[in-house]
């Protein structure tokens, strides 16, 4: 149903909405919107953001050089032939995502991507903010023997490194670090009024003087701050759990864009399947072993989702993209 306004309302508004000042403050709106609630080009989701790219993106860096020095880094140059294309492998799959990723999102132009190969016998790869990726050589190492069938190791590779890429580009890391000041500044004004609140001033006899007047006061303030580190403590737990929760959808999340990125790429993605297995056998589970109570309490609160449930979810993207689901 459409309703009729008068004919000088409908003209006043139809000039009102003409108007430069009107669109000024609209354009402004749309800045400041976009600005603290952006959109992202890759999830289509949007999100608040109180920090900016560049404090980010500076504590990303900071963090990568040290996670990651150059001292501690495979070469593109390196002696051994082995080695050499093992380092070659990672940056042919990177840039071949990061491609994709730039097309998809360009946005992402902007960002200094870069990828480093850690000396590391630990089983990890990590991104930072900016663009930032590492993997070690002990998940390098892992890959060995996986490489079965039409699945090789740059298949293998791809499925880690898309994986990281989508982190970067989603902003997980900045997500994270911005719900982890929130809560902790949100605790500690919350603890900060409740011992005000709760914690009254001494009558304190105005005869007192000099020590007696200055243990009163010391108490009052003790009293405050031990009440303080209690509620802490307490709001502690459930901030844990909303940061787990976010973890875990980030990883879910992760796994499926990554997917994405590497079918584009024209990858074989049931590698990231593959890998899944690689990590359940090093935990020696199987995908069809029962779960314990302990075991599935130690999933709840683990920042990254089972491997089990990862497979699972794998499978499920890899059907979908093929038009099998």
């Amino acid at each position: 149903m459409q309703i009729a306004f008068p004919q000088c309302i409908s003209c006043s508004w139809e000039y009102t909405k003409s108007t430069r000042p009107y669109q000024a403050f609209e354009t402004l709106a749309h800045k400041v919107m976009d600005f603290v609630y952006p959109e992202n080009e890759l999830t289509k989701r949007r999100s608040f953001k109180f920090i900016p790219n560049f404090v980010v993106n500076a504590l990303g860096y900071m963090t990568y050089a040290s996670a990651c020095p150059s001292y501690k880094t495979l070469k593109p140059i390196e002696s051994d032939a082995d080695l050499k294309a093992l380092v070659n492998d990672v940056n042919e799959v990177f840039n071949d995502l990061v491609r994709v990723v730039k097309e998809k999102c360009p946005s992402t132009k902007n960002m200094s991507w870069e990828i480093r190969v850690k000396k590391d016998n630990t089983v990890n790869a990590f991104c930072c903010p900016g663009g930032k990726v590492a993997i070690t050589t002990g998940m390098l190492e892992m890959m060995k023997g996986r490489a079965i069938g039409n699945i090789t190791r740059k298949d293998l590779i791809a499925a880690v490194l898309g994986h990281e890429i989508v982190h970067a580009v989603a902003e997980h890391s900045a997500k994270r670090m911005q719900i982890s000041i929130f809560s902790s500044l949100v605790i500690k004004c919350a603890a900060y009024g409740l011992s005000v609140l709760f914690v009254r001033k001494p009558n304190v006899d105005e005869t007192l003087k000099g020590d007696e007047k200055k243990k009163a006061e010391e108490k009052l303030v003790k009293n405050r701050e031990d009440l303080c580190k209690t509620i802490e403590s307490i709001c502690s737990i459930p901030a844990f759990f909303l940061q787990t929760g976010h973890s875990q959808f980030h990883e879910f999340e992760a796994d499926e864009l990554g997917i994405t990125i590497a079918h584009k790429a024209i990858y074989n993605i049931d590698a990231s399947v593959s890998l899944q297995q690689m990590f359940l056998a090093m935990k020696g589970q199987s995908k069809d072993q029962q779960k314990g109570l302990l075991q599935k309490a130690g999933d709840a609160i683990s920042s990254h989702p089972p491997s089990n449930e990862r497979l699972q979810k794998n499978q499920e993207t890899i059907n979908r993209l093929r038009g099998l689901a």
